[in-house]
């Protein structure tokens, strides 16, 4: 089965796709605000657990449609909550009040609340880590923190702090044995259970909002704000690397070709590069490709600007601005001969769903970095303001477009009745 929670508090589940029905089996108004969690127990899949906006958690029964108990105590918005693996009796959650609080559903005390931990920060994320349900991870500010269940510390195990913007998603290995983490910087870190030491760590085009392991850990999901989920399969190891890996013997020509694959090479050796290999490299890459290799992202991009550059490639230097974090410096400093063929791109393009992303940001970034001083240049006043004429359009447009799209789905609405 399935369940679904929506913005207005309402529960809704169904059965699931091999029944061949998408009927709703169950719906449940409770919560007065939108609902974040929805987590069938791992222990009785006729227990739910919901968390809302309105600084509740609660079980359901969902044969009759009636709470077991709904757990109050934090005092702002509850974005986390989770069963614990091998104690069904108890659930954790966490939220905005920057707490994370384990509750147990046998206690007779009117809360149900028995440990209570303090993130100092939001906490966006809640993660058993252990199969046992010893040891929880909780994410929220820079900051992701180990505690330990049984030993109930007020202290964490560890606090990792490895982003330099919001963590935002959690996951783990199927074993357990690394833990991964996901933040607006657009890095994903991946620690070991052991040591809590970064053992790899991925870049992404843009904040990352959730992330997932598949049960056999050869799949890696990521979802990024900009719309974009990126799956990364592990790679195989070849035939040959696996007759190596194992004990057995090999044969005559796999042990040529395998032959020498181990030497790392002496303390004393060199590599020696060849200057016409490094010419002939050096003359493939384009003149901003090589103004970004050397960190002059403002003449990259006034590279890519010119009248006869393909926009396509104007948008890829944009990105890969975006990318490295160099689009501020490569706004700043300009004048008014430098920033008008900027606003000129961003005013011709900002309507085109592919270009849309990078000039809304590009146009925020100028906004920030020159402000009022903008209106100081008559021409570049003009520039602005036919830019701001043109968002305005595109404004009117969506809102017409939301409308229609309104109307549609009630005369679709209509066809089924």
């Amino acid at each position: 089965g399935w369940e679904i929670a929506d913005c207005w508090g309402w529960i809704r589940s169904g059965a699931g796709v091999e029944s061949g029905s998408r009927s709703i089996l169950r719906s449940i108004r409770h919560h007065r605000l939108p609902v974040h969690v929805t987590q069938f127990s791992p222990h009785d899949q006729t227990t739910l657990l919901t968390a809302s906006d309105d600084k509740t958690v609660c079980l359901w029964d969902m044969p009759t449609q009636a709470p077991l108990r709904i757990f109050k105590g934090h005092e702002d918005y509850v974005r986390t909550a989770a069963f614990l693996p091998n104690t069904p009796h108890l659930v954790v959650s966490g939220g905005y009040d920057q707490t994370v609080r384990v509750w147990d559903q046998r206690s007779s005390e009117h809360t149900g609340q028995v440990m209570q931990f303090s993130h100092a920060s939001n906490v966006e994320r809640l993660l058993p880590i252990s199969q046992s349900g010893t040891t929880l991870a909780s994410a929220g500010g820079l900051d992701v923190r180990i505690w330990d269940l049984v030993g109930g510390r007020s202290e964490p195990l560890r606090t990792l702090q490895n982003h330099a913007r919001g963590v935002t998603c959690l996951a783990t290995t199927q074993a357990g044995s690394r833990l991964l983490s996901g933040g607006v910087d657009g890095h994903l870190k991946v620690y070991d259970t052991q040591s809590w030491k970064v053992v790899h760590s991925v870049k992404y085009p843009g904040p990352i909002l959730s992330v997932g392991v598949s049960p056999d850990e050869k799949h890696l999901v990521v979802g990024l704000t900009s719309g974009l989920l990126s799956i990364r399969t592990r790679s195989q190891r070849s035939s040959v690397s696996k007759t190596a890996a194992s004990g057995r013997k090999a044969t005559s020509t796999v042990s040529r070709m395998l032959r020498g694959a181990e030497y790392k090479g002496g303390a004393a050796d060199r590599v020696v590069q060849d200057e016409a290999v490094l010419a002939r490299e050096s003359g493939k890459l384009k003149a901003h490709d090589k103004a970004l290799r050397r960190y002059a992202y403002s003449d990259a991009l006034d590279m890519v600007l010119k009248a006869d550059t393909d926009a396509m490639m104007t948008l890829s230097v944009l990105r890969e601005l975006q990318k490295r974090g160099g689009l501020r410096q490569a706004l700043q400093n300009r004048d008014e001969a430098s920033l008008s063929p900027l606003i000129k791109y961003v005013t011709r393009y900002v309507a085109d769903v592919r270009f849309c992303g990078v000039c809304v940001d590009v146009s925020m970034t100028l906004l920030a970095v020159y402000g009022g001083a903008l209106g100081g240049d008559a021409g570049v006043s003009m520039l602005v303001d036919r830019l701001s004429e043109r968002v305005c359009e595109q404004v009117l447009r969506a809102r017409e477009a939301e409308a229609a799209s309104g109307v549609l789905k009630m005369l679709f609405a209509a066809s089924q009745c």
